[in-house]
């Protein structure tokens, strides 16, 4: 199961890593098809990452 509730020191960490394995990555010499599976899968990060961001601002002014 995913992890659907997040507070706000959790969510820079996740921002952390995610910069961080960008920042890492780009000094290593990947083929175009693992270039574009890593693009990808950073995406997908940044996506989740910025849902829960929302979430938790949302749930953080509404209560």
């Amino acid at each position: 199961m995913f992890k659907t509730e997040y507070n706000y020191l959790e969510l820079k960490q996740i921002q952390s890593a995610i910069t961080s394995t960008k920042d890492s990555l780009t000094h290593v010499s990947l083929t175009t098809e693992q270039q574009a599976n890593v693009n990808n899968a950073m995406s997908a990060a940044h996506v989740a990452y910025q849902r829960a961001h929302d979430y938790v601002f949302y749930r953080r002014k509404n209560c």
